[in-house]
């Protein structure tokens, strides 16, 4: 097994890079790197561009399984390789970018990790942000970095050591000291007594440390260093080690004298220190240290409280994004924090998007004051939880957690990596191909691909395929099968599509009701059912079939017009499929569904994917795309948008339909233009062309075959029938 690695940094250069955007893919990837190396052969590459394919080459010739660990974010992530490539990223947001700006493609992580169809993140917090913004199953698996092991032991701390006992710290770098210096005084005064040289240090009293990059706003470090003066104020045996990391000395401390001057005197000690540390340096760091402490707004892992916290540090820290993995008040001490609204970090649209946690000041503050007095007054206690702290990280992040993973992931897509010939590459102003071996959203199929398929269409309408076939099967069975399979009328869960559960206490509206089988699934779990639709035929044969099935808490109704017949706030359960992109006023009809939603009401919401729409233009018969059938296209981003401007919260997202788009595009090259005024899936009935039939029958036996659930997904991504929202009114 040859495993393949590449970061954007190198260690030869890691020293002047400190700080700079994402060096610490650099430390993730070494911290991989002996696990790898316990599964397998591991190289580390300089340029992937020009290494990977060769390496994979050879592999390929001796029959040996090999792929790319790109450390880093997805849009810096190699890119049209034949070698398969798993991103390896950190995430501290609760959504992932999933649109483009700027016309980049590569802006849109959603579309890259798509492309790749699987991905390595550091928490389960991240996990749920990609899931959220992808699909619900999409393959991700959070694999910490493996730290614990090395720290655990190398930076071990004496359980003996008396409280406020002094401890020594040698650096090769810059030293500001309060005790020492004045840090109101000028910069340049206080620059050029921090020269760079070799000192050694004292630390004493209790010792808190941070570690984080200035010049970084994510990590709130100003809140960090005004609660611990403010707590300890008239406390002189406290002391706060700013480790600052950044390639450039006088950038960086500049940046926190800027902050020092506004703070209040405090007996405190506060050191600036401004190093690169070594091993056995670091070490000292964290031996000497009661806590680490972290005020940062979100974390997609944070090596060093994971890092101090394996030696037995517990921390003080938000209880937020990744944190949430590791950090409780057996560990550490927990900060409360709170959501607020903010645009992703590399978008320079500044569009507010996605939700950071910003920690509550008071609650940071008092964390301070109670971890002093547990340092000080009971260091039982206190001793008892550093144990849990490196106890915790044990069972979080040590290689034999990380290696198990890791052997449980490539175990599980072994066999898709292997058979993909190569990597997938974002469509550039050529058109260049989509990755044809990789689960990808409907967005993603380029033109060549749609070509392709045009043209077997328009072949067909002149093949001797259309002229008659052995397999016969009956579509309507194999479509509602195949509904079945895409998370439909899932009886035993209750739910009528993922995370739409209806349940007797329930009253629910399905508004264009079309044949039923949303009204009878829910009339099915107890429901009381309330449906809708503009043909009274309709509402009169599905009252009957409810009726002869025993179903009896239904009523129907005959609407016309946008104003529906029910009091506000009367539904706890509402459907909309295929009917938005029927109406002339979307967000009229959506509105009116929201009134009578129930506060905390459900919303199960679909549309035509807007790339099946367009591929079936040149095919389809007039009456389709005419009223009182489909008189608009409704794009994925214009219907979550609608949706969240009518007031409804986005709980998740789906698609499905491959079967019923190939299925329809087989009808149009068969019919063509004679389909006449029966254009939409619902009109068309038996008897079917042979070809339809022959397809179904195909579909059918596809189904059966081993594996052929992780393809059915992968078609249902790649060229959906329907795009699905979930929402709930809050």
């Amino acid at each position: 097994m040859m495993f393949l690695v590449h970061a954007n940094f190198a260690a030869e250069t890691i020293e002047g890079d400190l700080g700079k955007e994402d060096y610490s893919y650099y430390f993730v990837l070494r911290s991989y790197v002996p696990v790898l190396q316990a599964l397998g052969t591991v190289v580390e590459l300089r340029d992937p561009h020009t290494e990977a394919d060769v390496w994979h080459s050879q592999c390929a010739a001796r029959g040996e399984y090999c792929v790319l660990l790109a450390f880093s974010p997805p849009h810096r992530i190699p890119m049209g390789l034949r070698c398969p490539v798993v991103p390896v990223f950190a995430w501290e947001y609760d959504s992932i970018p999933d649109e483009s700006w700027r016309h980049d493609r590569e802006t849109d992580w959603s579309r890259i990790l798509a492309l790749h169809g699987r991905a390595i993140t550091h928490s389960e917090f991240a996990v749920s942000s990609v899931r959220g913004s992808i699909r619900a199953d999409f393959p991700i698996v959070s694999i910490p970095a493996p730290v614990w092991d090395r720290y655990t032991c190398a930076a071990a701390r004496d359980p003996l050591q008396e409280p406020g006992a002094a401890r020594k710290l040698v650096v090769q770098g810059a030293v500001l000291d309060s005790r020492v210096d004045d840090l109101r005084a000028d910069d340049a005064e206080l620059l050029r007594a921090c020269a760079p040289r070799e000192q050694e240090l004292t630390l004493d009293g209790v010792v808190y440390t941070a570690i984080f990059c200035p010049m970084d706003g994510r990590k709130n470090w100003e809140d960090l260093v005004t609660a611990f003066c403010w707590a300890f104020r008239d406390k002189a045996d406290c002391t706060l080690v700013l480790k600052l990391v950044h390639h450039d000395r006088e950038e960086a401390i500049a940046e926190v004298l800027l902050a020092m001057r506004r703070l209040p005197r405090c007996l405190a000690r506060i050191l600036v220190v401004h190093a690169f540390l070594d091993d056995e340096q670091y070490g000292q760091l964290v031996r000497g240290s009661d806590f680490i402490v972290n005020s940062s707004l979100g974390e997609g892992q944070c090596l060093p409280l994971m890092e101090f916290m394996s030696a037995g540090v517990p921390a003080i820290a938000p209880g937020h994004t990744a944190m949430l993995d590791y950090l409780d008040d057996t560990c550490g001490f927990v900060v409360r924090a709170f959501p607020e609204w903010c645009n992703w970090p590399q978008d320079l649209r500044e569009m507010l998007r996605t939700r950071r946690h910003r920690p509550e000041w008071e609650s940071l503050m008092s964390a301070y004051v109670a971890s002093r007095e547990l340092r000080l007054l009971d260091p039982p206690a206190y001793w008892r939880m550093s144990q849990q702290a490196r106890g915790r990280q044990r069972r979080h992040c040590s290689q034999d957690v990380a290696r198990a993973k890791l052997l449980h992931f490539f175990r599980a897509h072994a066999r898709s990596l292997q058979d993909a010939d190569h990597q997938p590459q974002l469509p550039g102003a050529s058109g260049a191909v989509v990755g044809e071996h990789f689960p990808a959203r409907s967005g993603l199929v380029g033109t060549f691909l749609r070509d392709k398929l045009r043209r077997l269409l328009f072949s067909l309408r002149e093949s001797a395929l259309l002229r008659g076939a052995n397999l016969r099967a009956d579509p309507r069975a194999s479509g509602l099968s195949d509904m079945v399979r895409s998370g439909w009328c899932n009886a035993a869960a209750g739910e009528l599509f993922g995370g739409f559960a209806v349940g007797v206490d329930d009253t629910v509206l399905d508004v264009g009701c079309g044949d039923g089988l949303a009204v009878t699934f829910c009339a099915q779990q107890g429901a009381h059912v309330d449906f809708c639709d503009i043909d009274p035929d309709k509402i009169r044969a599905l009252g009957r079939h409810l009726d002869e099935r025993g179903l009896t808490r239904h009523a129907g109704h005959v609407v016309r017009g946008d104003r529906l017949p029910f009091a506000d706030a009367s539904m706890s359960r509402v459907i909309a499929t295929e009917v938005l992109e029927h109406v002339d006023d979307p967000r009229a009809l959506l509105m009116e569904l929201v009134r009578v939603g129930k506060p905390g009401a459900k919303y199960l919401i679909s549309v035509p994917d807007a790339a099946c729409e367009t591929f079936q233009m040149p095919f389809a018969s007039a009456a389709y795309f005419a009223p009182p059938n489909h008189v608009r296209i409704i794009e994925p981003a214009e219907l979550e948008a609608l949706v969240v401007d009518c007031g409804l919260v986005v709980e998740s997202r789906g698609q499905w339909g491959f079967y019923w788009f190939m299925w329809m595009s087989f009808y149009w090259a068969a019919q063509g233009q004679a389909a006449g005024d029966v254009p939409t899936l619902d009109q068309i009935k038996p008897p079917y062309h042979p070809l339809l039939e022959s397809w179904s029958e195909t579909w059918t036996r596809f189904l059966e075959l081993p594996g052929a659930q992780a393809m059915h997904r992968s078609f249902n991504e790649l060229m959906p029938k329907s795009r699905v929202i979930v929402a709930r009114r809050a």
